[in-house]
């Protein structure tokens, strides 16, 4: 019995000093992560007459190398600022948020991860560039045909209803055509689709506003129309400040649009007679793109449109005047858009 007690007794020392041994392992691993003063593993040197100022020293001193035990951390360029690199020091601090450092990549002379018992110090050549992971993610213009950005967008849109059928003179006497929720025809539909696209350039050296023209297609009111317009676009994020580590590749943006939508079908002016003869849209929208990959965002935005179509011309009464021939069916509606930009 005596010798069972000593045996469970050694059992229970033996798994106590195993569970310390990781809590001990976990807690050391934890504070490495945050930039503790654990063993040295990482000197950086600045270049001479590049010396930074002791932020733990009570007393002026300036700073040729500072030991770290976590690898620094490289930002890469973002807008006007440079890349530079994030460094936490070893040393005693009362205040732990002045351990660390932001450094100037062209300050670095040489990053030097510290020699162990088996292996020689290893320079690292500081880095002057981004990495391919920050220039995909920053990537907001990519030049296609001499553009900075282009948008491709699906666009559904709803508009009300007209409480009257619009009522056609054909050749062969008058012909009525209903509203309804969804058609092609002169009638009008509530619900309008379409396809459109966007090609901008940028106004200036940040990209935050962009011009250009815009296209598309909307089979409505009796017609194939062609929307033709300039396409205004401010974007709120075009270059993401990012690290290796830490991504933030989205964007919000607005938009503004104004133009006139062109047919073959119709032959009514493009200068109407007076402003309710007029063909004519314009647009206001907000959206926002994710980030697919190096080419390609996604992109959903939302927006109110208002439009003044031409309806097709009127078939008889020779002494109806030309730029009379054509009704015309102004709407508004609210829209969502998806699709891709590059």
């Amino acid at each position: 019995m005596q010798l069972h007690t000593k045996v469970r007794l050694l059992m229970r020392g033996c798994f106590l000093a195993v569970l310390l041994a990781a809590l001990s392992s976990c807690g050391s691993s934890t504070i490495q992560t945050q930039g503790s003063n654990g063993p040295q593993r990482f000197n950086v040197e600045l270049k001479q007459g590049q010396e930074v100022n002791n932020q733990c020293s009570d007393t002026p001193e300036k700073l040729r190398s500072i030991p770290t035990a976590v690898e620094p951390v490289y930002v890469p360029p973002a807008g006007t600022r440079g890349g530079r690199y994030i460094v936490w020091a070893l040393g005693d601090c009362r205040d732990p948020e002045k351990r660390r450092y932001e450094i100037s990549a062209d300050r670095v002379a040489r990053i030097t991860e510290v020699a162990s018992p088996v292996t020689p110090p290893t320079p690292r050549e500081p880095k002057t560039e981004e990495c391919e992971e920050c220039k995909c993610c920053r990537r907001r213009n990519a030049d296609f045909l001499s553009f900075n950005k282009v948008e491709l967008r699906g666009m559904i849109g709803y508009r009300g209803t007209d409480e009257q059928a619009y009522i056609h003179q054909g050749e062969n006497g008058p012909e009525e055509f209903p509203s309804s929720f969804i058609n092609f025809d002169e009638g009008g539909s509530n619900l309008v689709l379409g396809l459109e696209a966007a090609f901008l350039w940028d106004l200036d050296d940040d990209s935050h506003v962009q011009l250009g023209p815009f296209l598309g297609y909307w089979p409505i009111d009796g017609s194939q129309f062609i929307p033709v317009a300039a396409h205004l676009r401010y974007t709120f994020n075009p270059n993401p400040d990012t690290t290796e580590y830490m991504q933030n590749c989205k964007t919000p943006y607005v938009f503004a649009q104004l133009g006139m939508p062109v047919d073959f079908q119709t032959n009514a002016p493009y200068l109407g007679p007076d402003f309710d003869r007029q063909r004519y849209f314009y647009t206001l929208g907000i959206g926002y793109e994710w980030d697919v990959n190096c080419d390609m965002d996604f992109a959903l935005d939302i927006g109110f449109r208002t439009m003044n179509n031409p309806l097709p011309e009127i078939e008889c009464c020779d002494d109806v005047p030309d730029d009379e021939r054509n009704a015309y069916r102004k709407s508004s509606m609210l829209f969502l858009r998806a699709g891709v930009t590059f």
